[in-house]
């Protein structure tokens, strides 16, 4: 018997999947809970072995409660759903240790073939996927052989290493919830030149809507790598490494806006 634990922020979501889940008779949702904290302090008490996370819980979530989860029951089956449809922030869930994913705009009945599939030790992904972690594979072997220790900060097709530094600055603000207008302000530019900013952002990221911009830095992105990635963005002569504006770090750090309903295009 599948006993599910569901963690989203919204409550509905999770009352609304309970009771499409609880008409599969090998499913049991045994609870939820809505923020991270709240599922551990939870699931302690129910009898559960898998669990259905949104991967938009606040302040990279969804990936820490499965490193705890790990911690507490090595046995505990983690799945993530939401995802986009990227092959990096797919194999990056992966090296973190879940057992499955649900891309964000996969249906029900997946859903559930998906969680029966982790159930069984079984891992569903596309041929395209299956390929990248191959490569993945192979490219941390032939690391590990050249140079033990290498910073876990590198990706298969990492999309961020094409961004600029302005563009940096960009994505951070989209992952705000700022429009063009208030990014122009911010950085004081025209918001002609914002609104390129954004459009060449979408473009390198392969993504259709500021809405997708935020949620795969989100998924790529969490406190500690923040940093890292923030010194890795190339400076304007291409060269040095750069920082990103200090309020614009605050900003990153104090949390982000929610961006539901923000899903329009630039």
């Amino acid at each position: 018997m599948i006993k599910l634990f569901m963690v989203n922020q919204a409550r509905m979501t999770c009352e609304l999947l309970a009771a499409v889940l609880r008409q599969e008779p090998d499913i049991q949702v045994v609870g939820y809970a809505t923020n991270k904290d709240e599922a551990l302090t939870t699931i302690g008490k129910r009898s559960c072995n898998t669990v259905l996370v949104d991967i938009g819980l606040a302040g990279g979530g969804a990936l820490h409660l499965a490193e705890s989860l790990r911690q507490i029951e090595p046995t505990m089956k983690v799945l993530v759903m939401g995802l986009v449809e990227s092959k990096s922030a797919i194999i990056y869930c992966v090296e973190e240790g879940v057992d499955g994913y649900i891309l964000e705009g996969e249906s029900l009945a997946t859903l559930v073939q998906k969680v029966r599939a982790v159930h069984e030790d079984q891992f569903m992904v596309s041929p395209a996927v299956a390929a990248a972690l191959m490569t993945r594979l192979a490219d941390l072997k032939r690391m590990t052989k050249e140079l033990y220790g290498i910073s876990s900060m590198h990706w298969a097709d990492d999309p961020f290493t094409e961004l600029s530094p302005r563009e940096w600055e960009v994505l951070l603000l989209i992952e705000r919830n700022y429009s063009n207008q208030e990014i122009a302000d911010e950085l004081v530019i025209t918001t002609g030149t914002a609104k390129n900013h954004v459009h060449n952002i979408l473009s390198k990221l392969d993504v259709s809507s500021r809405q997708q911009a935020a949620v795969l830095m989100r998924q790529i992105l969490n406190e500690q790598q923040y940093e890292e990635l923030a010194r890795r963005a190339p400076s304007p002569d291409g060269h040095t490494a750069t920082q990103l504006p200090d309020h614009i770090v605050q900003q990153y750090e104090n949390g982000a806006k929610s961006v539901a309903g923000n899903g329009a295009s630039a």
